[in-house]
């Protein structure tokens, strides 16, 4: 994914964990919120977005807390438990819409259009 750092491919990861979860009818509730098409031009509700990114985020917490560290040799599970514990925390929705790069936008469209 052109345009993202290791930080918007975790966001995209956990999003797209998120909406893989769903019901068919609220994933399409959901893409139809986030993403209208404007003529030519797909507009995307950012606020929406920032809402999907703090479910996201919430589902995500939730279950890493599986992994656990009874193998803490194991470097996975660690990576996993430092991710949950330190980068997870300070990740906010209406924060990341803020900074976000525009190839982020790009994906959500694509998600939109795998639902549509």
């Amino acid at each position: 994914m052109n345009g993202f750092t290791v930080p918007d491919l975790i966001v995209a990861a956990i999003v797209k964990f998120y909406l893989q979860q769903l019901q068919p009818e609220a994933l399409w509730e959901t893409m139809n919120d986030l993403v209208r098409e404007d003529g030519a031009e797909f507009v995307i509700d950012h606020e929406k977005l920032a809402t999907v990114i703090d479910s996201a985020k919430f589902l995500a917490v939730v279950g890493m807390e599986q992994v656990g560290t009874e193998d803490a040799d194991d470097f996975f599970r660690r990576s996993v438990v430092r991710f949950r514990e330190v980068t997870l925390p300070h990740l906010s929705g209406p924060e990341y819409i803020k900074t976000m790069p525009v190839a982020f936008d790009d994906y959500i469209v694509d998600c939109w259009k795998a639902v549509k």
